[in-house]
């Protein structure tokens, strides 16, 4: 089913405890999403990329992906899901400099994908983040080495010159792959201890609230 959705669900075979754990899963989401201010989600997300992208920083290991693989896990709209991490990178762009506008469409393009990614990850489970993340990773890097393979004028357009763009683009993905699940893992952790306390602090209200 699309996350999001209400909470009736059909009655699955294995009884009722299934299906009484996914009701609780799509509260505690709904919990975490009413307690985190959407606007300030964005705004950290954002301010996130662009930083990282005009700040020094080691090759490829920025927290683009992981941004956008957490919008797409975090935001029940695909609109704004896929909106945060473009405006971001966007922003960055604007600030160090254009490229080859094909090779430019690619990387967003890339970074759609990382999102529509994100949007697969039902529960915030370090092996269900990691698996995405890891074919985020590869996403990128297979999306973005064909662009500049067939739009950058550097190989032949023959199997080889694929061959060689991709062997060159290998000891710099590396980094790629170490920056996504480190950022991941950074993005997603403050999301656990951020949902964490405001739901803490949901059911605190409402205790005060029945004693009152």
């Amino acid at each position: 089913y699309h996350r999001g959705d209400s909470v009736g669900l059909p009655q699955p075979v294995q009884g009722k405890h299934v299906l009484d754990r996914q009701v609780e899963w799509k509260t505690n989401r709904m919990l975490d999403r009413k307690k985190l201010s959407p606007w300030f989600v964005i705004l950290s997300l954002v301010a996130l990329v662009v930083v990282y992208r005009v700040v020094p920083h080691p090759p490829n290991f920025t927290p683009v992906a992981a941004v956008a693989l957490f919008a797409g896990f975090f935001f029940r709209n695909r609109i704004a899901a896929i909106a945060v991490p473009v405006f971001g990178m966007l922003l960055g762009d604007l600030m160090i400099g254009f490229y080859n506008w094909k090779i430019m469409l690619a990387v967003y393009a890339a970074l759609v994908l990382s999102t529509l990614v994100g949007r697969c990850i039902r529960s915030a489970k370090v092996l269900n983040v990691a698996c995405c993340s890891l074919a985020s990773s590869l996403l990128f890097f297979v999306t973005t080495n064909l662009a500049v393979w067939l739009f950058a004028s550097l190989y032949s357009p023959n199997f080889g010159g694929l061959a060689a763009c991709f062997a060159a683009a290998v000891p710099f993905f590396k980094f790629s792959l170490a920056g996504d699940l480190v950022w991941t893992a950074a993005v997603f952790g403050a999301y656990g201890l951020a949902s964490s306390a405001a739901v803490v602090r949901w059911f605190d209200a409402r205790r005060l609230s029945a004693d009152n």
